[in-house]
């Protein structure tokens, strides 16, 4: 029929199937095992500050992998002129592929060049509650989480990548 079917199985127990209804797990092979929702594709990042009026926007590149509900999402900032953003304000990253679903995310602070950084704290994004922005945030022993202030990203050649995993409603 044209149609490629891989079945493996151990002992005579099957542990997957792949047909024409997708990936498929286990001895049950039910709709609720099957892999039939993988998406891959692109989006634009924007670093910019929290007001809502902020500009220049600075465009980055981006990668993700969704699965399910789990998105895996890949940016990239690079050769990135900061001098212009707007000063007094908050780094944001605008422009996630998907809503998150409701859970706090904490991605790492990713890799950093030409930014400006304090040994003493420790810096991170923040992707809240149905949000598709993430926000910078800084913590320092013993004291609250406080915003990453657009002025430590003023550098004319900064560079920014991260890679993070969340879980989105749809």
């Amino acid at each position: 029929d044209g149609n490629v079917k891989i079945t493996a199985k151990t002992g005579g127990t099957q542990r997957f199937r792949f047909d024409t209804d997708g990936l498929k797990f286990g001895t049950d092979t039910a709709a609720a095992n099957a892999l039939d929702d993988y998406e891959e594709g692109t989006f634009t990042p924007t670093a910019r500050g929290n007001n809502t009026n902020s500009s220049p926007l600075i465009e980055g590149t981006g990668k993700y992998t969704k699965i399910g509900r789990l998105v895996q999402c890949t940016l990239h900032f690079s050769n990135e002129n900061g001098s212009y953003l707007p000063s007094g304000e908050y780094i944001q990253i605008h422009g996630l592929p998907f809503t998150a679903d409701g859970t706090h995310v904490m991605p790492g602070p990713g890799m950093n060049y030409k930014v400006v950084f304090n040994s003493s704290y420790q810096y991170y994004w923040y992707l809240p509650n149905n949000g598709t922005i993430m926000w910078g945030y800084i913590n320092v022993s013993d004291s609250p989480y406080t915003p990453w202030g657009t002025d430590q990203w003023d550098n004319t050649q900064w560079y920014h990548s991260n890679t993070f995993t969340y879980m989105t409603d749809t």
